[in-house]
Parts: structure tokens; C-alpha cells; sequence
């Protein structure tokens, strides 16, 4: 064979080789774009509805604390719309399907208050009652939803102390509630700003008689007097230290195990300089 006819049959050759390969390569081609997706895609695509309630819901609750125009409430509303229909979503196989629907129904209350507010109904002043009502009966749930919905926790309530100052929730809760009462209120922006002093140190006694070591320092913080009376001429550290204080709360009912520390409490006075 000459030279010129092995170079055309080599041509040849790998010409051939070249087509079974595209050919190999688009029937590979095909056969992955037919395939059917894999079970394992098809579980990360669907969709979590518990999920993303829970997510609208936090975004919605975000929306509240700044909303002021009628249309944001309206869009607060409309918000709260699309997490109640997403927890309603949530099938009965679902492990947190009793969890979501309880949650549907607290996302319907913030949604009434959101339409209040977009069709210029106020109604702050019976949520004021709510939260006085939800930390006497120390219902922290009750105090998460009506903060979700957009209580103002710096309200001034059209009440008056004998001070002549307004009564503001954290003073109630200083002195009705527990420590994470006064957190929860912290937290969502509450300020002892506007507060008496006096008014405070009465706080404090209540406190420190409660055995609330959080609240307590929180009002020393504030600037309430270590040493304070009050008209019964009851001090701090005495209440503190009662026997009392430290087996009965301000209703006469036992104190649940776990809910106060007396002992930190005294500490925390004497570090403070009381007598």
C-alpha cells in the first residue's frame, strides 16, 4: 500500500471513529434528558409549609413594630393572611399539623388587629388592658401574640399612677411579673425611661420580695434605691429575706418550684449597699 492510500484509509479511520463517538455521546445525551428526576431531587424540592408559615409569620411580626400608615397595616394584614393560609396548608400526616393549627388561629387575632388598624380603628388602649391582664396571669404566650400584632410596649396609658405619671406595662410587669416577663418587654424595646423613682423603688420591694434576681437588678440599673420603705415601711433586703416572701407570692399562692431566687436576689441587694 502506498504512502497517499495509508493516510486516506487512516482518515477514513478516525473520520469513523469520530461519528461513533458523537453518536455515543448523544445517546447519552438523550438518555439523561429523558431520565426521571431522582427521588432524592424531588425531596429537596418540595416544599416545607410549617416552614415557611413559620418564616411569614416572623417577617409579619417584624412588619408590625413599624408599621403606621393605613396601607402598611393593610399589607400587615394581608401578611398575616399568607402565614395563616400556609399553617392551614399543613397536612394531617404532618407532625406538627395540632401545632399549626393553633398556630392559624393566634395568626388570625394579629391579622383582626392589622385590618383595625388599616380601616383606622384604635384599639391600643384595650390592648394595654390585654397585656396588664396577660402578665397578672403570667401568660407569656398571650404577651408574644400582642407584641406580634404590634403593641407598642412604651404605651402611655390614659391610666394615671398617684404619681400623676402614665403606668406603663414594665413597671406592671417589674412588679406583677417574672424575669422573663421584663425580658420578653426589654427585648421588644420596653424602656424604664419616664418612670418615678420612687416608683421604681416600690418595684424593687416587689421584686426582691418575689424572688425575681433579673427584674431586680434591671431596677437597680434604672436607678430604684436599695434602701427604699414604702408605707408600710418594708425594705428590699427584709422582703428578700422574709420567710413570707420566700414561701408565698403577692396572692397567697405557693410559689412554683424553680420560679424565684431569693438567695441570688439577696446578693444582688447587698452588692447594691442594702441594709
Amino acid at each position: 500500500m502506498t504512502q497517499a492510500s495509508k493516510r486516506s484509509a487512516l482518515l477514513i479511520l478516525i473520520g469513523l471513529l469520530i461519528f461513533l463517538a458523537g453518536c455515543d455521546s448523544n445517546d447519552a445525551t438523550s438518555e439523561r434528558t429523558t431520565e426521571s428526576p431522582s427521588s432524592e431531587t424531588i425531596q429537596n424540592s418540595a416544599t416545607d409549609p410549617f416552614r415557611d408559615a413559620v418564616n411569614k409569620a416572623t417577617t409579619t411580626a417584624e412588619l408590625a413594630q413599624t408599621a403606621k400608615t393605613l396601607e402598611e397595616w393593610s399589607n400587615v394584614a394581608n401578611a398575616w393572611q399568607q402565614a395563616i393560609d400556609l399553617m392551614e396548608s399543613v397536612p394531617q400526616s404532618d407532625p406538627n399539623y395540632e401545632v399549626a393549627q393553633q398556630k392559624a388561629r393566634e395568626y388570625q387575632a394579629n391579622k383582626t388587629y392589622a385590618q383595625n388598624n388599616a380601616n383606622g380603628t384604635d384599639n391600643a388602649e384595650q390592648m394595654y388592658e390585654d397585656m396588664l391582664n396577660a402578665i397578672s396571669t403570667e401568660n407569656l404566650e398571650k404577651v408574644n401574640s400582642l407584641l406580634a400584632q404590634g403593641f407598642e410596649p412604651n404605651y402611655q396609658s390614659k391610666e394615671r399612677t398617684f404619681f400623676d405619671q402614665p403606668y406603663y406595662v414594665i413597671s406592671h410587669a417589674a412588679i406583677f411579673g417574672t424575669d422573663a416577663f421584663v425580658k420578653k418587654l426589654l427585648e421588644s424595646g420596653a424602656k424604664w425611661d419616664g418612670i418615678p423613682n420612687e416608683a421604681l423603688s416600690d418595684s424593687l420591694i416587689s421584686a426582691s420580695c418575689e424572688g425575681q434576681p433579673f427584674i431586680v437588678q434591671e431596677l437597680l440599673n434604672a436607678g430604684a434605691n436599695p434602701n427604699h420603705a414604702n408605707s408600710f415601711g418594708e425594705k428590699p433586703l427584709a422582703m428578700a429575706t422574709s420567710k413570707t416572701c420566700r414561701t408565698l407570692d403577692n396572692d397567697g399562692k405557693p410559689h412554683q418550684p424553680g420560679s424565684s431566687d431569693h438567695s441570688r436576689v439577696v446578693q444582688i441587694l447587698q452588692s447594691a449597699g442594702a441594709r
